[in-house]
């Protein structure tokens, strides 16, 4: 999921206060990265 993609999937959670199927949660998100980064 690239830059562009995250964005727009943070302001469709932010419009439905849903999580959809192809958009993972934020805060999964981060923590992967912050793994990424750090591993």
């Amino acid at each position: 999921m690239n830059v562009e993609e995250l964005n727009f999937c943070l302001s469709y959670l932010q419009k439905t206060a849903k999580l959809s199927t192809w958009c993972p949660n934020p805060a999964t998100i981060i923590n992967n990265e912050l793994e990424y980064f750090h591993a």
